[in-house]
């Protein structure tokens, strides 16, 4: 019934992830492991390339280095996916707002960020995560999950597909995520619960996958009320990440303006303005992070 697709670097992390997936699931599965230390795909390639060797008409993209603590759990996600309303893909951490600066799923606004799951990049013990969880019991209609999880059906997929024209293993997930919503609705569902044991690692391949996904957004239909405060914040962010991540000073003073100006159209701000201003001169003494 299920596919799950995985990305493997590491022979004693899939075979953890595999046993958890064995006592939780229930449901009938099979596993597409792609395995990937020798010739490390960028992970949209791999992802696709596992795709279409699926049996089953609903595929889940998992990370290798997660636990399933849910039972049942792949009954569970079946039945999302016949009672939700045109569902594009289904994740456990989302955001349901999208500001105008390039953003992955943790916006600046805790009351936007829906999550149910355990935090694991300290001690690496089983069970030992920090819960994130937003308190929410009910599915909430996002645009941006995070890449750990996310379940797709086949006809939807082979709409959109990974974009293997980004490197790497970042931003995969912003850029299908965007793009599914342009005709989709993408849920964070509250009742499939992970461990993670990974922090996440930016970098300058991330900035610039995020910043090239994020033009899928004018596509999309979003009947939002424009929140200036959260979009200002956004912006900062966006900007901290260009000082940080940017490969070059000339990519980091092109994008903070381009955003500036497409923020000033939507948001009056004289913040925005003194945080452009501010961010140039720390551009001109900060080293990006690659």
């Amino acid at each position: 019934m299920i596919s799950i697709i995985v990305c493997s670097i590491n022979e004693n992390l899939f075979n953890r992830f595999s046993e958890s997936l064995a006592k939780t699931i229930v449901v009938d599965y099979e596993v597409i492991r792609i395995e990937n230390q020798i010739e490390k795909l960028p992970i949209a390639q791999a992802y696709n390339n596992g795709a279409s060797q699926a049996t089953y008409d609903l595929l889940v993209f998992v990370h290798e280095d997660v636990v399933f603590h849910s039972d049942n759990w792949g009954e569970k996600l079946i039945s999302r996916f016949q009672s939700l309303d045109n569902p594009g893909v289904i994740g456990i951490a989302g955001s349901n707002y999208l500001p105008i600066s390039p953003s992955y799923w943790w916006i600046p606004d805790p009351s936007r960020r829906f999550c149910n799951y355990l935090d694991n990049h300290e001690s690496g013990n089983i069970g030992e995560g920090k819960l994130r969880y937003s308190g929410h019991t009910d599915p909430v209609q996002v645009y941006l999950l995070d890449g750990m999880f996310l379940a797709m059906k086949k006809d939807v997929f082979r709409k959109v597909k990974f974009d293997e024209s980004l490197e790497g293993f970042h931003g995969y997930d912003t850029s299908i995520c965007l793009r599914t919503a342009i005709e989709f609705q993408n849920y964070f569902v509250p009742d499939i619960l992970i461990e993670h044991f990974s922090p996440g690692n930016p970098n300058s391949t991330w900035l610039f996958n995020t910043v090239n996904s994020y033009s899928q957004k004018e596509k999309i239909t979003s009947k939002d009320k424009i929140d200036g405060r959260l979009e200002v914040k956004s912006y900062h962010l966006f900007l901290n990440h260009l000082r940080k991540f940017g490969q070059t000073w000339s990519f980091q003073r092109k994008q903070s303006l381009i955003y500036l100006m497409k923020l000033s159209a939507k948001v009056i701000s004289f913040r925005a303005w003194f945080i452009w201003l501010w961010f140039q001169l720390r551009f001109l003494y900060s080293t990006p992070t690659r």
